[in-house]
């Protein structure tokens, strides 16, 4: 499960819990020396693997990070991608495999949380559990939007769609600002709607020369 924090809604959010690490501190209550380590990754390394059982929740400080899995001819596939102040990692609510990878796209700086003591601040604290929660029903409308623009959407709505939602600038560990959309390449465009390189570089030519997307 990928937990936002900004982007769409982020305004929102905000008006719960600004910054969860900020929050944990100003509280005083725990001991986040010993359940939050602050990692610098370099752009194209892994955080975890498909098979693996991560112990951790991520948050991206700066940066951005794409995630998926492989293919049936074991090409890897994304799915999501996420910026600056966005969560991510197993939960494990659920019994199944976590066959899941996630790859950094830009130099990031991340907070690593040990998952027992994620899992234990989102039920112990009020705010903490609607901030959660929130984010939560984020991610289902984010996912509902996806779906609903891949299966009735024409090609051209469909890469503008991503556009849309990936429409903003993150910052790498370096201080260096990305636009989060032209991170991906065309063919992880074309994982996350369905379609070929190919396809997705026309329909970007097409979307440019309209001036519905530029870079």
């Amino acid at each position: 499960m990928t937990l936002r924090s900004t982007g769409d809604g982020g305004e929102f959010f905000s008006d719960i819990i600004p910054e969860l690490y900020r929050y944990l501190e100003e509280k005083g209550e725990y001991p986040l020396k010993e359940m939050v380590d602050h990692l610098v990754i370099p752009r194209n390394k892994y955080l975890y693997l498909p098979g693996a059982s991560p112990s951790y929740i991520y948050e991206i400080v700066d940066g951005a990070v794409k995630l998926g899995s492989y293919a049936q001819d074991q090409r890897e596939t994304i799915y999501e991608v996420l910026g600056s102040g966005d969560f991510f990692g197993n939960l494990r609510y659920i019994n199944q495999e976590f066959f899941e990878f996630s790859k950094t796209m830009v130099g990031c700086r991340v907070r690593r949380y040990k998952l027992a003591f994620f899992r234990r601040v989102i039920i112990e604290d009020p705010r903490i559990a609607e901030w959660f929660q929130s984010r939560v029903v984020h991610r289902w409308w984010r996912a509902e939007t996806k779906l609903f623009h891949i299966r009735g959407a024409d090609m051209e709505g469909k890469v503008l769609m991503v556009f849309q939602l990936l429409n903003r600038k993150v910052t790498d560990a370096r201080g260096n600002e990305h636009h989060l959309f032209w991170l991906l390449s065309q063919k992880e465009i074309g994982d996350l709607i369905g379609a070929s390189r190919q396809t997705v570089s026309g329909v970007i030519k097409s979307l440019i020369h309209k001036g519905e997307i530029h870079h």
